[in-house]
């Protein structure tokens, strides 16, 4: 990683995925947050069901930028924080479908395609996971935050060495 801070087409590639990641996953977290400051009963199924298309949407997209980070070989100490976030990631990703089957319903994404609930309704289930995945959701933004301060301080740092 040598040059300027955006010295080369891997660089520029990497900038632009890891922005479209962390709009992505703001985007996500966006419509979640948005879903508890609904007061009818209308906008806050429609925001559920908002949020539950953008959601299914962004895990493949998702998915595919956090193999391309694991493939960076991260530095130890940001190992950490990297982690945090794929482990935190990956819990919404799974949880979110499991949260919406164990409600009892199909998942549907906007009026493209419906994936059915292979579980039934689950109640016992369905608060404790609710909650996990509100609570995780909430911790997800500071972590991002972390994960690009780290990324952009690392090459800052890396340029100081260079010159």
């Amino acid at each position: 990683m040598e040059g300027n801070f955006v010295g080369n087409k891997r660089d520029v590639t990497r900038l632009i995925l890891i922005g479209a990641a962390a709009l992505l996953l703001g985007w996500v977290f966006w419509t979640g947050y948005r879903i508890g400051l609904q007061t009818e009963r209308g906008a806050l199924i429609a925001g559920i069901w908002y949020h539950v298309g953008h959601g299914i949407v962004a895990t493949p997209l998702l998915a595919a930028y956090l193999w391309y980070r694991v493939a960076l070989k991260n530095t130890p100490k940001h190992y950490a924080v990297f982690s945090v976030l794929c482990v935190a990631t990956i819990f919404l990703m799974l949880s979110g479908p499991v949260v919406v089957w164990s409600y009892g319903s199909d998942l549907k994404v906007f009026n493209w395609f419906v994936v059915p609930n292979p579980i039934g309704k689950l109640p016992v289930i369905h608060d404790p996971f609710e909650a996990a995945h509100k609570y995780v959701a909430l911790v997800l933004p500071g972590l991002v935050v972390l994960d690009l301060l780290w990324i952009f301080v690392r090459r800052i740092l890396s340029e100081d060495a260079n010159s």
